[in-house]
């Protein structure tokens, strides 16, 4: 590990502008979160080029973050609120719908594109050393730009329809980084194995598929039996989409099972992240 250790010596006399005495041995946790810090603007360059190569190119650009949850929502409101008369309490149908969308896009957008992302960036690694959860991290600021446009169309799109945020729309920051930090779990979790066994990112569009069903993003909690319903408590994204209906909509309560599995995934995200930075030393041998 003297590479790495020489690297990081070389990062600390940039930085701090300290000499760090090089011992045998892996880097202390709290060390590599020092130098994640460190190397923030890496995190927002990498943001820049995901950005621009996203929208090079395309024939319609930054339209296509808004073409496709509008189609889904289209979709599934003809299909459930119409033809099927589901009802979501006061909240008109298009407005739940498109607000679990809005969540459930920002989690799949970071799950996909941050497990991907190792591979993507495969001669970056191989070539500079930096700390990797950069990369992951990264797609948090693309899939939060995508969130924030929509979510900009989205708060015109209530006042159409009537219903008009209140105050606890404040809040909502809050749950747009209880959301990052969830899907930087499964990412972390998803990364530090993917590189020993690739098959896993076959998996990944198959459970997100899955997930979607599984929470309450079209489906509303008050057509399913108390049983089946129950089921969404354990599922962390399913709270966070609760949680962002309850600070959109006055009428919306957020129930406090919800919080159990809430937590527990901000913890799943450290574990995660402590797993993925024992394993970083070994991706640029199986990338």
């Amino acid at each position: 590990m003297l590479f790495s250790d020489l690297t990081d010596c070389l990062i600390n006399m940039h930085t701090n502008k300290n000499i760090r005495i090089i011992e045998s041995g892996s880097d202390s946790f709290t060390f590599y979160i020092s130098q994640l810090w460190a190397s923030r603007k890496l995190a927002i360059t990498l943001f820049y080029r995901d950005v621009k190569v996203k929208f090079a190119q395309t024939l319609m650009g930054i339209a296509w973050v808004l073409i496709q949850p509008a189609m889904y929502v289209l979709l599934f409101s003809l299909m459930f609120g119409y033809a099927l008369g589901w009802k979501a309490g006061h909240i008109p149908y298009p407005l739940y719908a498109l607000s679990g969308l809005l969540i459930w896009n920002l989690f799949s957008y970071i799950v996909a594109n941050g497990a991907s992302g190792m591979k993507e960036n495969a001669s970056i690694i191989r070539n500079i050393p930096f700390p990797r959860t950069l990369i992951l991290i990264s797609k948090c600021f693309t899939g939060a730009l995508d969130f924030a446009i929509g979510f900009g169309i989205y708060l015109v799109l209530m006042v159409v329809y009537g219903a008009y945020p209140e105050w606890k729309v404040l809040l909502f920051p809050f749950v747009c980084v209880g959301i990052c930090i969830t899907s930087l779990g499964f990412v972390f979790w998803i990364s530090a194995f993917i590189i020993k066994y690739r098959d896993l990112m076959h998996a990944i569009p198959f459970l997100l598929f899955v997930g979607i069903w599984t929470t309450p993003v079209f489906i509303t909690p008050h057509v399913l039996p108390a049983q089946v319903s129950s089921v969404f408590f354990f599922n962390p994204i399913s709270g966070w989409i609760e949680l962002a209906r309850f600070c959109l909509f006055d009428s919306w309560h957020f129930n406090l099972l919800y919080l159990p599995s809430m937590a527990l995934s901000w913890l799943f995200a450290l574990l995660g992240l402590y797993v993925f930075v024992r394993n970083e030393s070994y991706l640029a041998d199986y990338i």
